[in-house]
């Protein structure tokens, strides 16, 4: 006889987990790993609004960097972002935060369950399981990262996706325990960058996007070399967080056929900087919230109501890596470790305007701008 509940997630990960501790009926969470939290494919950072929105207490134990600066280099070394008095940001040790959500959720996580197949029954998804047979429920979230199957079984799509290369790195200096530091530039990435995330005194997530998978490992070698090497001595690689992100933009989810597909698996990402934990909390929580109240508008409405659309973010992502590194310099010197917020003040506006390269970049610079300002309290 088929086992029967509610909803069936599919995936504890960030977005599922989310999902789960917020459900309120009978809930099944599938997950074909063998530890929640491993293996890790991510920067992991995200902003404490990000969690302070869905109510999730900050606990010491997966704290690994609060930050307080965010240095967005150009390739002269000139960069943007001004200090803040207190901490915005966090990165965190990945692991220990979803083994704080799974702690959380009061519904079983199956680990080890692989699903090999979803269909539609009537009123009810029939999910296949290896091992553990067919299984029913009337609503399912599917949450299992940029591979999706639920995404493949219930729209028939697969994710246009942009690889990353990423290591733990042990280094020979101390760095800065407080900076989150961005490189961009065409020698960097050609549509990509490069970052430096504090996990320890002398330790660091670093890596590199680029959107042609076979240069990912020259960039990243020259980044170390290049860039990390002359800021911090001697190096280490120790643990790979590689993956692959989804960038093409978000799902249209259809609400009447008590199917979700959130954070990853919806394409629910930040296609310019290429982050997806505030998202992936954020569209686990409207599902459940959808499911709980069995109103599946909540959901649709709640992505319609943003301040911005995917097309803006592809949009965004686009007019950034349209500019040249002549460009990108010259956003760096009129900046000067200035936020953004000093373009809308008259000493930056003149100074942007006082620079012939900027000057006939200003509409792409500008709307960029618009849009990052509008999205960045939902991607990051």
């Amino acid at each position: 006889m088929q086992q029967s509940y509610d909803t069936i997630i599919i995936g504890a990960g960030i977005a599922g987990l989310n999902a789960g501790r917020v459900l309120k009926d009978d809930t099944l969470i599938l997950e074909k790993k063998e530890q929640i939290g491993f293996p890790v494919q991510c920067g992991e950072g995200i902003s404490v609004a990000a969690l302070e929105r869905e109510n999730i207490p900050i606990e010491p134990h997966w704290i690994q960097a609060s930050i307080n600066h965010i240095k967005r280099i150009m390739p002269n070394g000139k960069w943007i972002g001004a200090k803040n008095a207190s901490s915005h940001s966090l990165v965190i040790d990945r692991p220990g935060f979803e083994k704080s959500l799974a702690e959380k959720v009061p519904w079983e996580i199956r680990m080890n369950t692989q699903v090999s197949n979803i269909t539609r029954n009537g009123r009810y998804w029939i999910i296949d399981t290896i091992p553990g047979g067919a299984l029913k429920a009337k609503y399912i979230i599917g949450s299992d990262g940029p591979n999706s199957v639920t995404a493949k079984a219930v729209l028939g799509i697969r994710h246009k996706l942009v690889p990353g290369m990423n290591h733990v790195i042990d280094f020979e200096k101390e760095i800065p325990p407080h900076t989150l530091q961005m490189f961009f530039g065409s020698r960097i990435s050609k549509a990509g960058y490069a970052w430096i995330f504090p996990t320890s005194r002398t330790s660091a997530n670093v890596g590199i996007t680029h959107k042609t998978k076979g240069k990912l490992k020259v960039s990243f070698s020259w980044f170390l070399e290049t860039e990390v090497k002359p800021q911090f001595g001697n190096y280490r690689l120790s643990i790979n967080k590689s993956g692959v992100i989804p960038v093409g933009g978000f799902v249209s989810n259809n609400p009447l056929n008590k199917a979700y597909l959130i954070g990853d698996a919806g394409g629910f990402t930040d296609p310019v900087f290429e982050g997806g934990m505030n998202m992936a909390l954020f569209t686990g929580r409207l599902a459940a919230e959808s499911i709980n109240e069995n109103d599946p508008m909540i959901f649709k409405n709640a992505i319609s109501a943003l301040p911005f659309s995917a097309k803006d973010l592809v949009k965004a992502r686009d007019l950034f890596y349209s500019l040249d590194d002549a460009a990108l310099n010259a956003l760096g010197n009129v900046m000067d470790g200035r936020s953004t917020s000093f373009l809308s003040t008259p000493k930056g506006q003149q100074a942007f305007s006082a620079s012939s390269v900027l000057a006939a970049r200003q509409k792409e610079i500008f709307e960029f701008t618009r849009i990052w300002q509008a999205a960045k309290p939902y991607l990051w």
